[in-house]
């Protein structure tokens, strides 16, 4: 969730673009910080940079990613971008390039990047943009100090601000490179990944007696046949190991005229140690995601005459007011009038 704290904007713990003349796409926000992050735990010495392209209308934006590939071969990276217009068509690049035994990223950006997309064809120019008050083109996001600063630049990239006048040509106005796992800050040193677990012979979570039967109880119920289960761990990037775990189940049923999907916020549980940490915009965010995927392939069914019906339970009631602002933010999201719950 955005969130203002003293006319500043908070995404997740983390402090995002505060200009309050920009609105923004949250989905892409999110994306643009799972792509840092999962550069910042995936690679070892991961730099970024901002690239500003200008470009024609006839600029194809499928060539630009292969044709920086083919300049730095062997270079793992990570992207994000935004298509704007603002007196001159032009593509915002966040670039992430893996710099380790690289003594000078200069050496990847300035002589090969840059070089390669001012060759592209209807390219009118490219920028290497320092960051701001600083003398320096990157954010080092081994750095936890650049690494949220990067999340405050880069957050511009979301804004949906200066894209009325992008040719209808480019359908798409963000992208991001493909994200593999999504990492969540719990505050400044913890970081949490979210893994879908399915049963196995085992079902060990804690040395705890209560606790992993309670864990056993979750992962093998079910509430009916033909309910459908999905099961999340919670896992300290660090540690390696699984801190919690949580639960989402789906059910439906239909007449000539309503289908009603029925969905469950099962078994939420975090051990003590991260229990007081921020989990909620954690499992916010991720519930979205799940929440999501449910509702628009039930909208995809819908028969001409029928309208989707949305009811939402927990096991929880610390739970309910999440649920149903995750419900309500996805029915918006989707252009389905507000469910009953």
């Amino acid at each position: 969730m955005i969130n203002l704290i003293n006319n500043e904007r908070h995404y997740n713990n983390y402090k995002i673009n505060s200009n309050l003349k920009y609105s923004f796409n949250k989905p892409h926000l999110e994306k643009i910080i799972a792509v840092l992050n999962q550069s910042r735990h995936e690679m070892i010495k991961p730099v970024c940079g901002h690239i500003t392209i200008y470009i024609t209308s006839a600029f194809d934006i499928k060539t630009l990613i292969p044709k920086i590939k083919r300049a730095v071969p062997d270079i793992p990276l990570d992207f994000s971008y935004t298509i704007e217009r603002h007196f001159r068509l032009h593509i915002h690049l966040m670039l992430i390039l893996e710099t380790e035994g690289v003594s000078n990223p200069d050496t990847l950006f300035v002589e090969k990047v840059i070089p390669a997309i001012e060759k592209l064809k209807h390219v009118m120019g490219c920028d290497f943009n320092l960051r701001k008050n600083k003398d320096t083109h990157y954010h080092d996001l081994t750095s936890p100090i650049d690494f949220r600063d990067s999340i405050q630049r880069y957050s511009y990239y979301a804004k949906t601000n200066q894209k009325d006048w992008v040719p209808k040509s480019f359908k798409k106005t963000f992208g991001t490179s493909q994200i593999n796992k999504k990492y969540y800050a719990m505050d400044t040193n913890s970081m949490l990944t979210i893994k879908h677990i399915r049963p196995n012979k085992k079902f060990k979570f804690s040395d705890n007696k209560i606790i992993n039967n309670n864990y056993v109880d979750f992962i093998i119920g079910r509430n009916t046949n033909t309910e459908t289960k999905l099961c999340f761990h919670f896992e300290d990037v660090n540690t390696k190991q699984a801190v919690g775990y949580y639960g989402l189940t789906s059910d439906s049923e239909a007449t000539e005229t309503v289908v009603s999907l029925y969905l469950s916020l099962d078994a939420f549980y975090m051990i003590t140690e991260y229990i007081n940490h921020e989990w909620g915009d954690i499992l916010y965010t991720h519930l979205t995601t799940q929440v999501t995927a449910i509702v628009a392939n039930a909208k995809s069914k819908l028969g001409k005459n029928q309208n989707l019906d949305i009811s939402a339970v927990t096991d929880n009631p610390e739970l309910d007011d999440l649920l149903s602002l995750v419900i309500n933010s996805v029915c918006l999201e989707l252009d389905i009038p507000l469910a009953n719950q």
